[in-house]
């Protein structure tokens, strides 16, 4: 089996951030500087809340008995948590398909604090997904009926103490999921506010297929016939640098060669390599042999 290979490598020639710094994005650095997600995470601790039958039945949500985490003084809360912490996604589904109406609307409550002093932010729920109200804004917002019956917001919400969440009604159809990170005691976060700068996450979203890391780089590219249970050299370089992205087009998309056609990486003298993955997980489109992305004509790496 051979397989013809067309790779495209851009490489910055200078050392960038993302060797000069090794701490953990918070807030809305996690939604810019993605190449750093991986990182181990010390004194980070990652939690979940949802609407769930606690009968163990499939009630979650459909009449909205299990979809809050306790009552408080007429409000149903949704989340209760001691900070430091952030809330990375808010997701909800709202939408009733059988009688095709969005069958809940109250308001949605977020209480943070900042400097030992509580706030209080009061919105329609709606407003958490239309992209209309800042900071939550589109793309890193999506309403149910744009995504299919499943609204989602990863505009973080941080606290430096506690993160409480409520609605003023009871359903009658809400399902939830909130995901969250909490910190140990004197990792910074920013707290949230209203009028929280998002335009840099704004503008990486809308940025699809662009790299990561911006800087000038140089590009190299290379055709390749390559034969089975060979192994071809597509690039090297003697001199320190970054490559910030790498562009692959498969003559013929299969999940055979999206499995066993292996990209590695060594550095700095490396015998072992320190990347070493099938292609289809490397370029994040698992085995199935999906068409690329519109407009795009390879499958394309931006992590730095």
């Amino acid at each position: 089996m051979r397989k013809l290979l067309v790779l495209t490598v851009l490489v910055s020639a200078t050392l960038g951030f993302a060797l000069g710094n090794s701490s953990v994005p918070t807030g809305v650095a996690t939604l810019t500087e993605l190449d750093r997600l991986p990182l181990l995470r010390r004194g980070v601790w990652f939690h979940s809340t949802s609407s769930q039958d606690v009968t163990g039945g499939n009630n979650d949500g459909f009449t909205a008995a299990f979809s809050d985490q306790y009552l408080e003084d007429g409000r149903y809360v949704l989340l209760d948590t001691l900070g430091p912490a952030c809330v990375q996604l808010f997701r909800s589904a709202r939408f009733n398909p059988f009688t095709n109406t969005m069958s809940f609307d109250g308001d949605v409550t977020i209480e943070t604090e900042k400097d030992g002093q509580p706030n209080k932010e009061v919105l329609p729920f709606n407003d958490l997904y239309t992209g209309a109200r800042p900071p939550f804004l589109a793309p890193l917002v999506r309403s149910e009926k744009q995504d299919h019956g499943s609204a989602w917001n990863f505009v973080p919400i941080c606290s430096e103490g506690r993160i409480k969440i409520s609605t003023d009604k009871p359903g009658p159809f809400l399902f939830y999921d909130i995901f969250y990170d909490t910190f140990a005691p004197g990792i910074a976060v920013e707290p949230f506010t209203p009028g929280m700068n998002v335009t840099p996450a704004v503008e990486r979203w809308k940025a699809v297929g662009q790299p990561l890391d911006r800087r000038a780089a140089t590009a190299a590219s290379r055709t390749l016939d390559l034969g089975a249970h060979a192994t071809e050299t597509v690039w090297s370089s003697p001199h320190a640098g970054t490559v910030t992205a790498i562009r692959l087009k498969l003559r013929t998309m299969t999940h055979r060669a999206l499995r066993h056609v292996r990209i590695k990486a060594y550095w700095d003298g490396e015998t072992q390599p320190s990347v070493d993955s099938p292609i289809g997980p490397f370029f994040g489109t698992g085995y199935w042999p999906v068409p690329d992305p519109p407009g795009e004509k390879s499958r394309y790496g931006y992590v730095p």
